[in-house]
């Protein structure tokens, strides 16, 4: 039987499960007690030592087992968390990610980095003054040889909905030899059937009985004789223990994790087992694809529901409605299918800032705020590396030593922060530090030898800036390790703007610098209010909208000398889309006024008629109103018209400067 399949999702749990171990290290760094985490660490040594065997990986299974070891002095208090146990894990951890895409452990860095890590547990072993457990290596089973196979059975209500002949599977299986059945429930999510399965037949044999139920079963080779003779028994009572304690621990979770030598639990199979339904693996093009037929099933059901209004339409009004509903939920699952917070590619900063600031001697916290921000999978793969870039720039150009720092009336510890937020249809991620700023001056020097700039030529701060993303320019005096590597902020800025976003540099000496990226989702689906002002159709986000009202046409002119109206007790700004757009129609004699809330702020948005909510396909604007930054995407109407998106944190922005003392 082909075995591909189970080891391309073998290798993406097991990916899963070191993001969650090199997250659980970083804490456990900070909080050494926690015997939460290191029981999950424990857990996640055991599981991967367990299953890694199975599928050829079995240098993974000896770094695994090893470190286990360890874990399991520090859980039995005989032990404790060092800095060196940390770095030994992490970069165990490191290794074994390379260790999954080398099955064939030919990478000479990989055997290089193999030993090193082996000595390293070695020494951390050594000063416990414990010697190394070996592990037993599980024998290859010999066609015609007898064994004793315990097969855990998983079954959940797909079976049902599978139409699944359960009955057939089993028969098949049991043709096989001598079997015994028992159910047992050792936890509250996990109900199972525990088979054992007396035969001369092999693992593969077992699997192609168990084809179609073969995901919702765990095999494990428990003895290479028959478990149920007694005379076998005797002669293989060290066997016959471990049986016994792999029931015992069948029923009692904790139990079964104090026996880190076992070969024959079943804990590791449960541990994979959770994993199972969790995440699943889809080709970005099929995901592609759901976009675009889901952007289109929401553009053809707003066509509907706009072109559908008169009573004449009565009779399927329903319908419309139910259409309305479906299409709203299909939506929602869609985007989410696609969406990844951008938290998941924070744990790989901060194990970068962990690393380096040892390495620079530096003390850095990393802080972060607003991770639940969610992106597009491509994106966030794409973002990756150029904010790592930036990151090690913060960390190598902008954080000073705590000796500095002291010096300059600061804490011995710099902040790096990486900030995530959505306004309109941008999402903005900053990488922020408290170093010692960029000295514009400097830039400026560098630019005129560069030939960027002439010496009588005045330029702006944000063009200075600017001018760091130009190819070939650096201000560093020398290259370093850490961030030069002959990458300059230019490939940062290529890589951003092929994700069709922007970058904006702010900083201030001796306080720190910002980096801003501006990214426009490639396709959104959003909740919005649809409005008319002249020709011109547009959109506002209904979460920003806090009343609409509207106001005699009269007293909106007469207001426009300060651009201020009344609202809860103060006055707010207001812009006239009229003015904005230099439209030539006749006002009507009252105004419809939405009332925006932004960001704890509010403000007005002047319209003529309010047409009603909207479920918008956003895409990006057309090159013509790329200059006016509070719109931010389009959407197509029923009509075959445009509505432009209004971004309300920007329009925020350009609506204060409207406001007259």
């Amino acid at each position: 039987m082909d075995l591909s399949s189970f080891k391309i999702k073998f290798i993406e749990e097991a990916s899963i499960l070191l993001i969650n171990l090199e997250k659980d290290l970083l804490t456990l760094e900070k909080e050494p007690e926690n015997m939460k985490i290191i029981e999950d660490v424990f857990r996640v040594m055991h599981t991967l030592k367990g299953v890694s065997s199975m599928y050829g990986y079995d240098n993974i299974g000896d770094l695994t087992h090893k470190l286990e070891n360890i874990y399991e002095l520090i859980r039995e208090g005989n032990f404790i968390i060092t800095a060196q146990i940390i770095d030994t894990t992490l970069f165990t951890c490191d290794h074994i990610k390379r260790l999954l895409e080398d099955e064939a452990f030919s990478n000479p860095k990989n055997i290089k980095n193999h030993e090193k890590v082996e000595n390293k547990i070695k020494e951390i072993l050594a000063k416990a003054g414990i010697k190394e457990k070996k592990r037993l290596k599980k024998k290859k089973q010999v066609e015609g040889q007898t064994s004793t196979y315990n097969i855990i059975f998983y079954p959940d209500e797909s079976i049902i909905t599978r139409n699944i002949n359960l009955i057939a599977q089993f028969k098949e299986l049991f043709s096989l030899g001598t079997y015994q059945i028992v159910h047992s429930q050792f936890t509250k999510a996990y109900d199972h059937w525990s088979i054992f399965l007396v035969t001369e037949k092999t693992l593969e044999d077992i699997e192609d009985a168990l084809f179609f139920i073969l995901d919702d079963c765990k095999i494990n080779r428990i003895a290479d004789f028959d478990v149920f003779n007694e005379e076998q028994l005797e002669e293989n009572s060290q066997l016959f223990n471990n049986i016994n304690t792999s029931n015992k621990n069948a029923e009692n979770s904790s139990a079964t994790e104090k026996s880190s030598d076992n070969e024959l639990l079943v804990t590791t199979d449960i541990e994979i087992g959770k994993h199972k339904t969790s995440r699943i693996a889809v080709d970005s093009e099929k995901l592609d694809k759901l976009m675009f037929l889901v952007s289109e099933l929401i553009t053809t059901n707003s066509q509907l529901l706009l072109t559908t209004n008169s009573k004449t339409y009565d009779p399927i009004k329903e319908y419309l409605n139910k259409l309305n509903y479906l299409s709203n939920e299909f939506r929602s699952n869609a985007i989410e299918i696609r969406l990844v917070p951008v938290e998941d590619m924070a744990l790989s900063f901060q194990r970068l800032i962990r690393d380096l600031s040892k390495h620079l001697d530096k003390k850095i916290e990393f802080v972060t705020q607003g991770t639940n921000t969610e992106l597009d999978k491509n994106t966030i793969d794409l973002l990756a590396e150029p904010l790592m870039h930036i990151i090690r720039n913060c960390i190598d150009h902008g954080i000073q030593t705590p000796e500095v720092r002291i010096e300059n009336g600061k804490e011995p510890t710099g902040i790096i922060k990486l900030v995530a937020f959505h306004s309109g249809n941008n999402i903005f991620i900053q990488i922020q530090d408290d170093g010692m700023g960029i000295d514009t001056d400097v830039i400026h020097k560098k630019a005129i030898e560069k030939g960027f700039l002439k010496e009588d030529e005045i330029v702006s701060q944000k063009q200075l800036f600017d001018l760091m993303f130009m190819p070939g320019f650096s201000t560093a005096q020398n290259l370093t390790e850490i961030s030069g590597r002959g990458v300059g902020l230019d490939v940062v800025k290529q890589n951003i703007t092929e994700l069709r976003g922007e970058i904006e540099v702010n900083s201030e000496i001796g306080l720190g610098t910002s980096f801003t990226i501006k990214l426009q989702q490639s396709i959104a689906i959003m909740d919005t209010m649809l409005f008319s002002v002249g020709d011109m159709s547009f959109l506002v986000p209904m979460e920003d909208i806090e009343l609409c009202t509207a106001y005699e046409t009269e007293y909106i002119k007469e207001r426009s000398l300060t651009n201020l109206i009344p609202y809860k007790e103060q006055l707010i700004p207001f812009v006239d889309l009229h003015k904005e757009f230099n439209l030539k129609n006749k006002y009507p004699k009252r105004l419809e006024t939405i009332i925006i809330s932004k960001n704890e702020k509010y403000f007005a948005i002047v319209a003529e008629r309010i047409i009603g909510e909207h479920q918008a396909v956003l895409k990006n604007i057309a090159k013509e109103y790329e200059e006016l930054d509070f719109l931010s995407g389009a959407s197509v109407l029923a009509d075959g018209k445009i509505a432009m998106l209004l971004d309300n944190g920007m329009l925020y922005t350009r609506v204060k400067n409207l406001v007259k003392n």
